[in-house]
């Protein structure tokens, strides 16, 4: 029996991140002030001021060795917090699928970024799921909207849970672990998930209002209502990561 199966859905509210007026002030590390700067464009205001606390000088000399245990650290986050945060509490086993990343060693080198791939490698199955959903989705009455809806729903949850933020510091800073631990696989997992929660909700909005008379009034207002229940699907998922990018952005200061 696969270990992540799909039961019931549930969706929550929605918010749009507002784009930083100036970046945070910077406190010499190349990759702390890199990650600060990518929160600060997604991170919705009332979030965003957060950053915004002094921070402590940091000596040159410590920076080299502080930039990599960050780079790590992020990392190590990505997989075992990120990841599984899109882990929709429908699916069934949940909590054992979440179990399984967070009991994963800790990242901080090669050696344990070469063993997470193991990890990784059990979410292949997400993204083959959502192009069947998709492929089914397709062949359906206005299930091209729905598809839509979703792919765009999804693509601007990943980025505004910080996940493209914190793939582009780890990217540049850490590339060989990032390959060693499959780390471009578990992004396109969190993408799939993504969409198929953002999907499901699509559907069910079409499918509302599947009795107006008229098909290209269907077509209109399914153009309407799909991309704001696939945006709000997503919507408390996003919130969880981005308060989960915080605790991580105060970690990373503390260090």
């Amino acid at each position: 029996m696969p270990l992540f199966r799909r039961s019931a859905k549930k969706p929550g509210p929605d918010v749009s991140p507002a784009t930083a007026p100036e970046p945070p002030p910077e406190t010499g590390s190349r990759v702390l002030d890199e990650f600060r700067r990518g929160l600060a464009v997604v991170l919705p205001t009332e979030k965003r001021r957060k950053l915004d606390r002094p921070v402590r000088a940091m000596r040159p000399s410590a920076i080299p060795e502080l930039d990599n245990a960050y780079a790590y650290r992020i990392l190590d986050w990505l997989v075992r917090t990120w990841l599984p945060g899109w882990i929709p509490s429908s699916f069934e086993n949940h909590e054992v699928a979440v179990e399984v990343f967070c009991s994963q060693r800790p990242i901080k080198d090669m050696q344990t970024a070469t063993s997470a791939a193991r990890l990784i490698s059990l979410v292949d199955m997400w993204e083959r799921s959502a192009l069947e959903q998709e492929a089914g989705m397709k062949a359906a009455f206005l299930g091209d909207i729905a598809v839509d809806a979703a792919r765009r729903s999804s693509t601007a949850a990943l980025k505004d849970s910080a996940g493209r933020v914190t793939l582009d510091v780890v990217s540049s800073a850490l590339p060989e672990a990032c390959d060693a631990c499959r780390l471009g696989v578990g992004i396109k997992a969190a993408e799939s998930l993504a969409f198929i929660v953002a999907a499901d909700k699509a559907i069910d909005a079409i499918v509302a209002m599947a009795t107006a008379p008229d098909v290209d009034v269907r077509r209109i207002v399914a153009r309407n209502m799909a991309p704001v229940a696939a945006s709000v699907a997503l919507e408390p998922i996003v919130e969880s990561l981005q308060d989960a990018a915080l605790e991580l952005h105060e970690e990373l200061l503390s260090m």
